[in-house]
């Protein structure tokens, strides 16, 4: 699965001006994840529509190893999951916090997940974010299909980007 945090559109929309091209790899199977950030301070840009995007890892528990890319625009911050199938785990804007309060506090990480355990619904031990990808071949509830179990909402928000920048 690839996944693209498009650097050069956030600078392009947040700072109304001719951006030169940059790019940055965040993620890559080649490479460990690591924490990493850029600003409109760091690129030279309009210091007036400040804007920053940075890439966190998590360790400890259920989240070891878990990327979350944090892109704020200075009127919102949006934080995707790469490593929850490119997950939006919450977006604030101002004082108003956009998601849901989940029985599930961390961030848990896919490996730490087993999908047809209770019967199907062990999607639901790691389920935290605001949007959630679900299947592709499959979106329902759980259920078994020509003797396969096909677990709650099938399997993408489970797979982790492999390359994204």
């Amino acid at each position: 699965m690839k996944a693209i945090v498009p650097l050069l559109g956030v600078c392009t929309v947040l700072n109304s001006t001719l951006a030169l091209a940059w790019e940055r790899v965040l993620l890559d199977t080649d490479k460990a994840a690591e924490n990493w950030q850029i600003n409109s301070h760091d690129l030279g840009l309009r210091p007036d529509k400040p804007f920053s995007v940075r890439m966190r890892v998590l360790h400890g528990g259920r989240q070891e190893g878990v990327s979350i890319v944090d892109i704020d625009t200075g009127a919102m911050r949006i934080s995707v999951v790469p490593t929850r199938g490119m997950n939006v785990l919450e977006a604030v804007a101002g004082d108003v916090r956009i998601g849901w309060q989940s029985p599930v506090s961390e961030v848990v990480n896919p490996a730490f997940i087993e999908l047809n355990g209770r019967g199907g619904i062990g999607w639901l031990e790691g389920f935290n974010e605001m949007v959630t990808r679900c299947g592709y071949e499959w979106v329902g509830h759980p259920g078994v299909d020509h003797g396969v179990l096909l677990p709650l909402h099938g399997l993408a928000a489970n797979i982790p980007a492999s390359h994204s920048w």
